[in-house]
């Protein structure tokens, strides 16, 4: 059987024509690296909790417990599910954990490939909703794996997600900014109730102000018609003409582990514009903007002919 990447070992439950796809060893030890450290945050936090007696020592230890607690079990669970692996070939999609047993899907039952793009996966499920794989933006060489997924998956998948008009921006980055920002904004305030200038006022103030930036610039929603696709933000929105663009495709971004799929627009003039974590999924946005972009264009043929 042939494997992919470093994953050279034997999978005896996919058959010998599948290619097997796993993430990096690097990304998974990385995972359990930080779920360690959050560990210890956690068991400091704890001790400082027993230790003092005072309200606030006790209620800060407690919080840094629980809060490093949390995502040290995030990272665990983290480490776990990327040990698995993915095999596919003609006949379907194998999750092959790294123990227990292992789910397979022919490419004629699966009914529905979703975009998970804030949980960083892809999801098919089949008919029945009782068979579900979870593909993994880590992946090597997922782009490869996307491809032949989105190749193999039933035509109507695809029809249903072309169909869709309007694409909903999730809250995760928003909420990331806000709670970054909003610290710095008050000890601004702090500094400025008690008569400090200079930098204990100015250097927070800047912080907070490019945060509440950064959630202007994050979009809201999407909306596509038959000759432009809109992009709203918060307070103002972009029209994007579809006789402009040059080029729709799906490109992925890593970072630090984490792995991103974001539909990238490419027009003619100005730069390339990126748009990820929408609620309906990479996928489904990435289908309705090609058949849009697509019809505008069959529909302009004539027309220049004449």
């Amino acid at each position: 059987m042939r494997t992919d990447g470093d994953m050279r070992e034997p999978v005896d439950s996919a058959p010998s024509d599948a290619s097997v796809f796993g993430v990096p060893p690097g990304t998974t030890w990385f995972m359990f690296g930080g779920a360690a450290v959050f560990t210890a945050f956690a068991a400091l936090g704890l001790a400082l909790a027993v230790s003092k007696s005072d309200r606030f020592s006790v209620g800060l230890g407690f919080v840094a417990a629980v809060g490093f607690g949390s995502l040290a079990t995030l990272g665990l669970r983290s480490f776990t599910r990327l040990r698995a692996r993915i095999a596919l070939n003609e006949t379907g999609i194998w999750y092959l954990p790294h123990s227990g047993k292992c789910t397979f899907i022919p490419w004629k039952d699966v009914s529905n490939v979703k975009a998970d793009d804030t949980g960083q996966r892809l999801v098919l499920t089949d008919a029945s909703k009782r068979r579900e794989i979870r593909v993994e933006y880590q992946l090597q060489h997922f782009k490869n794996v996307r491809d032949s997924v989105l190749a193999h998956s039933a035509a109507q998948i695809h029809e249903h997600a072309s169909s869709l008009t309007c694409f909903h921006r999730t809250w995760v980055n928003k909420v990331i900014f806000a709670v970054v920002g909003s610290p710095f904004l008050i000890i601004s305030w702090v500094n400025y109730k008690q008569g400090l200038n200079g930098m204990p006022l100015f250097f927070p103030l800047c912080f907070g102000i490019m945060a509440g930036i950064m959630v202007v610039m994050d979009p809201l929603r999407g909306s596509i018609t038959s000759e432009a696709v809109t992009i709203e933000y918060p307070g103002w929105k972009r029209t994007i003409l579809f006789d402009s663009i040059t080029r729709i495709a799906i490109e992925d971004v890593h970072s630090r582990g984490n792995a991103w799929a974001a539909v990238v627009i490419e027009r003619k003039k100005n730069g390339p514009i990126k748009l990820f974590r929408f609620n309906e999924g990479s996928v489904a946005l990435h289908d309705a903007l090609q058949t849009a972009w697509i019809n505008a264009g069959q529909r302009k043929e004539p027309a220049d002919r004449c």
